[in-house]
């Protein structure tokens, strides 16, 4: 989801200084002796990554079905390089591990959203120990990324996934939003691989989308956005209209789409801003009832009440049903409104009871 800064560090020369904090002399020995083994792999793995292709080095390994090391060093010790003499505080390669750990406001690169904990090797260790201190393999994560993709490799081009050190997919906008029309208000995320041009990285895109699980992650955010959101949308479409929680929605969604174009926030906000049914306050739980037909029943049957009729609650005409209240002149309790200041008249003649002479009618 987020293109990091591809690390620039010698890997030779990171090799051999883990290599070197080695106790034992014979396996150090072992492990300086595969060198040129693994700097071969590892320029493998940069050029196939770089032609979105990096399927083609895993899909060699498992074809030849071999361990990937020489008989003199076992994957064992291979991946105790990262354990011990990266991963543990106050080893030969820990720099390097802390700095690839640091990344704008500590979030995940992988989904965008979750709280670095840890590097994931992107080829899993477990499987493939001669990358295990290899740089570019090693990506921050926070612990669901890590879990979600666990220790799945892919054999197919189909089934890649984003490499956050090599796939730029922040051109252009991928990720979408659809309101469902229910109460409470539910988003679903899709995306759209049409506006982008290269095939590779569009399926790269469908496979990350779904290997992260990122519709359900982004759902989740969006239906506590939208209780964030809600008091405040309520009361633009109920003191303002439609027009003017429209034009608050299209404004979140442009500000952020300057900084980053496919965040759920932007999906989630253009969505909205799209849905008559939401812009119209259907999202409204709690709407006053503005029915005119209604209104007008109410009064014919107020004609046939007696003095009861004084205290009947009117609906303001010039908020136009958005709060009801009473004439201040024939009634005494009055509900506010912003837009005649909890009077419900403009001129003399806008309550309904009374045309503003301060006397009932009737």
């Amino acid at each position: 989801m987020r293109k990091l800064p591809k690390p620039t560090n010698d890997f030779q020369t990171f090799y051999n200084l883990c290599v070197k904090g080695v106790g034992n002399e014979n396996k150090r020995q072992r492990l300086y002796d595969y060198a040129n083994k693994v700097l071969f792999e590892s320029r493998l793995y940069e050029d196939n990554s770089n032609n979105n292709q990096l399927y083609k080095t895993v899909k060699h390994f498992d074809i030849v079905k071999q361990q990937l090391t020489v008989n003199y060093v076992t994957n064992a010790e291979l991946t105790d390089l990262y354990i011990n003499q990266m991963a543990k505080k106050n080893r030969p390669g820990r720099s390097l591990y802390d700095s690839l750990m640091i990344v704008p406001n500590s979030r995940c690169p992988f989904c965008s959203v979750g709280k670095v904990k840890n590097l994931d090797h992107f080829l899993p260790k477990s499987q493939l120990p001669i990358f295990s201190i290899l740089p570019i393999n090693l990506v921050p994560s926070c612990r669901d990324c890590n879990q979600d993709k666990s220790d799945n490799l892919f054999l197919e081009e189909k089934d890649q996934t984003l490499h956050p050190y090599f796939d730029d997919v922040s051109d252009v906008q991928w990720l979408f939003a659809e309101v469902i029309e229910d109460n409470p208000v539910v988003i679903e995320y899709r995306v759209d691989i049409s506006t982008l041009n290269n095939t590779s990285l569009a399926k790269k895109v469908v496979a990350h989308f779904k290997v992260y699980d990122l519709a359900n992650i982004f759902s989740e955010l969006a239906a506590e956005e939208l209780d964030l959101i809600y008091y405040e949308s309520r009361r633009l479409f109920l003191e303002c209209n439609s027009f003017e929680l429209k034009s608050h929605l299209i404004q979140k969604k442009e500000s952020g789409f300057k900084c980053y174009k496919n965040s759920w926030q932007v999906a989630l906000y253009q969505s909205l801003s799209r849905s008559e049914w939401y812009c119209n306050g259907k999202f409204i739980i709690d709407a006053p009832v503005t029915d005119d037909n209604d209104d007008n029943d109410d009064n014919d049957d107020n004609d046939d009440n007696d003095d009861n009729d004084d205290n009947e609650v009117k609906i303001c005409p010039i908020c136009k049903g958005k709060v009801s209240f009473c004439c201040p002149e024939c009634m005494t309790s009055i509900a506010e409104c912003e837009l005649c200041n909890g009077s419900g008249i403009l001129t003399s003649s806008d309550c309904p009871n009374c045309e503003g002479l301060g006397l009932d009618r009737d």
